[in-house]
């Protein structure tokens, strides 16, 4: 088993993957009035960026050109 964010950083050889590949689409993101964020795994960072700063927090926003989903981030 494979699972697969965005599929940003995979290259795959002619002979394809032997097994089953999953693409994470749990990309549900809560952004509390108290600051606090919760986001799902398949979440692209882009968006989990752009849903921080229109809540006025910062700190991620060095990230934004990156094609990659929170899970791919933690994993890497």
């Amino acid at each position: 088993v494979f699972v697969l964010g965005l599929g940003a950083n995979i290259l795959v050889g002619d002979r394809g993957i032997r097994g089953l590949v999953v693409r994470n689409r749990a990309e549900t993101i809560q952004v509390g009035a108290d600051g606090h964020v919760v986001a799902e795994s398949g979440a692209t960072v882009a968006e989990l960026i752009r849903r921080t700063v229109a809540a006025s927090l910062s700190g991620l926003e060095h990230y934004i050109g990156i094609p990659s989903t929170v899970g791919g981030a933690v994993w890497q």
